[in-house]
């Protein structure tokens, strides 16, 4: 089976060279410095995923992104942006300019790998139609599921994590939303149950956790668990639906 082909496109040698080693047994990479290089290199062989980075001197990634969606092999190419700034204006920038997420620098390896990983083999282009939102506390989570219905998801709640894994085995959610708040216990028992419950590999129900705030470790441990996406709990109900259902 032939692996994914990612585009890197960085005016960094040593970042490119970086993300070869971390991403060489998952990828076949290849590289640009410029976004003229980028075009060239896309006009003569197409990828799966590309990783752009958003200040290249006086290239823009996001410049580089509406050129490569006028490119027929490129319109639907998955794009990351890289950036060195953590910030929400600059993450609502990117999805307004069609990139799926932002990653910021200097990236975590073994966090780059599984999230790559994760969102190189799973349909995020299919839409959404129902998901469940699993809260300890759902009458905090009212106007979140309210932004999510308001985009036309149907949304179901819960708020017992140990009856998750059966609702899920036997409904028809698109995806499972866990905000934080349970035990990391609890969580991989619900995951390890739903996995003994339906083949895994075989269903298209996307896992995702909404962490309170950006933690790179208990993210990595997410991944480890099973969770197929991780989200800072940043931003605005309505913010947070979008990257949801992004």
């Amino acid at each position: 089976m032939n692996r994914p082909r990612l585009l890197v496109v960085d005016d960094s040698a040593a970042f490119i060279q970086l993300l070869g080693k971390i991403l060489e047994d998952r990828f076949d990479v290849v590289a640009a410095r410029s976004a003229s290089d980028a075009l060239k290199l896309l006009g003569r062989n197409p990828v799966d995923l590309a990783l752009i980075d958003i200040e290249m001197g006086s290239e823009s990634g996001f410049q580089l992104l509406q050129s490569l969606r006028s490119l027929p092999q490129a319109a639907g190419l998955p794009v990351y942006f890289l950036s060195v700034h953590d910030n929400l204006n600059l993450i609502r920038t990117a999805l307004d300019q069609g990139a799926r997420d932002l990653i910021f620098k200097p990236v975590n390896p073994g966090l780059l790998r599984w999230r790559l990983g994760r969102l190189g083999s799973h349909g995020n282009d299919r839409p959404v139609g129902s998901l469940l939102l699993v809260s300890p506390k759902l009458e905090k989570s009212v106007t979140l599921a309210e932004c999510l219905q308001q985009a036309g998801c149907s949304v179901v709640m819960a708020s017992h994590l140990e009856q998750v894994p059966r609702m899920v085995a036997s409904g028809d959610f698109d995806r499972v939303v866990v905000e934080d708040g349970f035990a990391p216990a609890t969580l991989r028992k619900a995951l390890g149950t739903f996995k003994a419950l339906s083949r895994r590999d075989e269903t298209s129900v996307q896992w995702f956790l909404l962490q309170k705030q950006h933690d790179e470790a208990a993210e990595l441990d997410a991944y480890t668990m099973g969770f197929d996406r991780v989200i800072a709990a940043s931003g605005t109900p309505a913010f947070l639906a979008r990257r949801l259902l992004g």
